[in-house]
């Protein structure tokens, strides 16, 4: 972190948890899925296990990277399906959690075909989007009701 410091504040710098940082360099320029590797996270769930990184960017050793052929597997799938799941038994350490890539390429992963990847995706982005704007809805009128 402090080597950072005094870096022009360019690229995104991802680690287990998403962007913790902007740097003045980046290793990839293309969506990959990143899924965190160690923290209390990976347990408590505070924040997505699972994200796509965009752009350019640079990666630390706390991030699993991982790119697929989107002919066959669709990063947005895998990434809702790791969110969605338990991963304590892939999980080790107490002190300080962490998942190996040997854990992590043993997590069982349902594929179907690329059509009904795509169509959960889907369907999962429309309900998430309601989901939002239910939310707004509950902030605006909590907001009106603190008005009066």
């Amino acid at each position: 972190k402090k080597e950072r410091t005094n870096l022009n504040k360019t690229y995104d710098y991802y680690g287990a948890s998403g962007i913790i940082d902007k740097v003045d360099k980046y290793l990839f320029d293309k969506p990959l899925l990143l899924i965190g590797e160690d923290g209390a996270n990976l347990l408590t769930r505070s924040k997505p296990i699972a994200f796509i990184a965009k752009g350019k960017y640079w990666v630390n050793n706390h991030a699993h990277v991982i790119d697929f052929d989107e002919n066959f597997v669709l990063k947005e799938y895998i990434m809702s399906y790791i969110n969605s799941i338990s991963l304590v038994k892939y999980v080790t350490g107490a002190a300080q959690p962490k998942m190996s890539q040997e854990k992590m390429n043993n997590i069982p992963i349902p594929l179907p075909p690329i059509e009904e990847q795509n169509e959960i995706v889907n369907i999962q982005e429309i309900l998430l989007n309601k989901i939002d704007s239910l939310t707004d809805i509950d902030t605006t009128l909590k907001g009106d009701e603190e008005d009066e």
